[in-house]
């Protein structure tokens, strides 16, 4: 397992072509897919805890049996109040459908209905892919990502694959992700395949490296050819399952972790994991898979934090906000071509690829299905509902193995360092004040044009003006210093008319500008 740090600089070539071109550096070339396809989206809804039955509460989420539609009661109104019970709960049932809904099932159910092994696939083929989890504070979007605290693992450091075994999503994948890529008999992963892991939260909306806590408050950057990125965060070389888990179990320990009435164990912070895949061997570019838990929304009401945790709150809430304005903005089909809100908050920038952009993305919407905590569960499903309307154009960035962009950006430089070269040489060589000097070609703009010798505060203004000149056609006569300057001639008022004869006239002259003809002319007209 090897430790090496994110590379945060950019070549001067690579921001050149940004700036001629606007678009990727050669070298990289983009391939996109036929068309666009919408967020996948999948809703889990937890069972009942032992505090909600002890409370009274009630089941008012229910999955069909078709594994797709979620029903809910919706809230009455005060008005409707006033009808039969039987009348309302009839009429007032409602009813949205998603890629798929579990209700109480096993964490290996939920890593098969959710696909994950085909994300896998398609990180290893260089797209970008993003699971992330959504929902209120203790629906359960920590143990459906991680699972708990002691994971049952089995001797080779992976997930055990049993149906009783409660590990969470992020160490199945771990596990599918190094099968898939196969191994050695030491375990190792194969010739021509690397794995690099990253794990990072966000906290009060600061970047914190959970692989090193002693790296806090790092900048987020982005760069054209792989999105936004945090400076200086930690990636390990990942060469078998153990090392993977080794960096899992890590940063999962290091999360800034509460305790509020509403959840024992609250996350207080965002935090993603990140695996960057690639098989070198079948000449395959590099792809990235993201899990991100994100913090739940609460209600100060209800949750009663205070101190720190009231800041902590503050920051998740306001986040949370951001994102769902950043989604709203991407659901609507029209406000989709104008100004999405990314730049709100940290969060949104670092989930950008998947929200609306180059890569895929899966949701998990975590609810609680008791009735005591209706609002926040309806928010959660239309906010899910939403998301299912965001289309992204999934594009894979291939390395040109060839060489050819690369080569013809190294010709168009090296014709650049030899143009500037002649230029500053013309400039630099001593010049004779002979009247030889009158048989050069003639200036296009006149005998008149001269040049002073540059002085050493004044070369760089000079060579940019010779570069003028030499897009001109011209050549400019060089004088020395000492030489007096020749007035030029003196230029006429541009907005004076001047004077035109008048023909066939005893008085030659009329003002143009006046427009008035003497008597005589008047008569011969």
């Amino acid at each position: 397992m090897r430790l090496a740090p994110t590379s945060n600089a950019m070549d001067y070539p690579t921001l050149h072509a940004i700036a001629l071109h606007g678009a990727a550096p050669s070298g990289v070339r983009e391939v996109a897919s036929p068309a666009a396809e919408n967020i996948q989206v999948q809703v889990r809804v937890r069972p009942l805890n032992e505090f909600e039955r002890n409370r009274g509460d009630h089941e008012c989420v229910h999955v069909s049996e078709d594994g797709r539609t979620v029903q809910f009661v919706a809230p009455l109104a005060q008005a409707d109040r006033m009808r039969s019970a039987a009348l309302n709960a009839k009429a007032n049932i409602k009813a949205l459908t998603f890629d798929g809904a579990l209700c109480g099932s096993s964490q290996a159910r939920v890593f098969e209905s959710a696909r994950v092994e085909q994300l896998l696939r398609d990180a290893l083929a260089g797209f970008a892919v993003t699971v992330f989890a959504y929902g209120q504070t203790g629906s359960g979007k920590t143990f459906t990502m991680s699972g708990p605290e002691s994971l049952d693992l089995g001797e080779d450091g992976a997930p055990a694959p049993l149906e009783s075994s409660a590990a969470g999503l992020m160490p199945r994948a771990l596990g599918q992700l190094f099968s898939l890529l196969g191994s050695r008999q030491d375990g190792r992963l194969p010739a021509g395949c690397s794995v690099r892991a990253s794990y990072l939260e966000l906290y009060n909306e600061s970047i914190n490296d959970l692989l090193n806590p002693d790296s806090t408050n790092l900048q987020l950057r982005w760069q054209v050819k792989t999105g936004a990125f945090v400076e200086n965060l930690l990636q390990v070389d990942c060469e078998s399952v153990i090392d993977a888990m080794a960096v899992f179990n890590e940063g999962t320990r290091n999360r800034k972790v509460g305790s509020h009435l509403l959840n024992k164990d609250s996350s207080r912070s965002h935090c993603m994991m990140s695996l960057y895949v690639q098989r070198a061997d079948l000449g395959g570019p590099e792809g990235r898979i993201s899990f991100v838990d994100l913090a739940g929304s609460e209600r100060l009401s209800e949750s009663h934090t205070a101190g720190d945790a009231l800041k902590e709150t503050g920051h998740i809430n306001k986040s949370l906000f951001a994102l769902g304005n950043v989604i709203s903005a991407l659901a609507d089909a029209r406000r989709r071509g104008g100004y999405i809100p990314y730049r709100d908050s940290k969060l949104t920038r670092l989930l950008m690829d998947g929200l609306g952009g180059e890569g895929r993305t899966l949701m998990l919407a975590c609810c609680s299905p008791s009735s005591h905590h209706l609002d926040e569960t309806l928010n959660t499903l239309h906010f899910a509902s939403r998301s299912k309307n965001i289309q992204n154009r999934p594009v894979v960035q291939q390395v040109d193995t060839s060489g050819t962009l690369v080569q013809q950006m190294q010709a168009a430089m090296r014709s650049l360092h030899e143009e500037n070269a002649a230029l500053r040489s013309r400039l630099e060589s001593p010049l004779s004040e002979s009247p030889r000097r009158s048989a050069a070609p003639s200036c296009a703009l006149g005998a008149g044009c001269v040049a002073a010798v540059p002085s050493p505060s004044t070369k760089q203004g000079l060579e940019l003006t010779a570069l003028r000149q030499a897009s001109w056609g011209h050549t400019p006569r060089i004088r020395s210093l000492s030489e007096p300057l020749t007035p030029s001639p003196p230029r006429s008022h541009p907005f004076r008319v001047k004077r035109r004869s008048w023909p066939r006239c005893g008085r030659r002259t009329v003002s143009l500008r006046r427009q008035t003809i003497s008597s005589s002319d008047r008569k011969r007209l």
